[in-house]
């Protein structure tokens, strides 16, 4: 499923990047003890010096890039308030709900950060997930359940932290 130059996205599962997805590409995999891990480079952690973040993660924080969708009226036809997008935020992808519309904007809410944001239409898209059983894409009907308690720490402890959550490092 995964090879070296692929671009991927990364949940983010360091302390203040859970609902996250950054872009990366992957550089090197290996598999232990019936776990795959991927050696991957940010797309969006990038040093003046030109240095990037890379960081190793499990396989189960991956997954391929998501479909481009086709227009804003596919993202908006039926869309209720509370129904799950991702919005483009600080170089990655967050998890929101949607609010309703402000203006030309729409109105997003990252309920776990208790933060609304308004954004043009060009900075949404559906929230999707990879069906990896299935090999494919599908939209969430609601946000995904946070990462337990547990699940973070041991995602922080075995790398896959996404996004400079920790346990990441520079390389030239």
């Amino acid at each position: 499923l995964y090879a070296v130059d692929q671009l991927v996205e990364v949940r983010g599962t360091g302390e203040g990047f859970f609902g996250s997805w950054y872009g990366a590409r992957i550089l090197e995999s290996r598999e232990a003890r019936g776990a795959l891990r991927l050696r991957v480079c940010y797309l969006a952690f990038q040093e003046d010096d030109g240095s990037v973040l890379e960081d190793w993660v499990d396989h189960a924080h991956v997954r391929p890039m998501p479909p481009v969708r086709d227009g804003a009226a596919s993202l908006l036809a039926g869309l209720k308030k509370g129904a799950p997008l991702e919005i483009f935020i600080e170089e990655g992808w967050w998890e929101v709900e949607y609010v309703g519309r402000d203006g030309d904007n729409y109105l997003a809410a990252a309920r776990r950060y208790q933060v609304e944001h308004s954004v043009p239409l060009e900075q949404l898209r559906p929230a999707w997930k990879w069906v990896e059983q299935e090999r494919d894409w599908a939209v969430h009907e609601r946000l995904p359940p946070p990462l337990s308690k547990g699940e973070a720490k041991a995602a922080a402890k075995g790398g896959g932290s996404g996004s400079g959550g920790g346990g990441g490092k520079k390389k030239r």
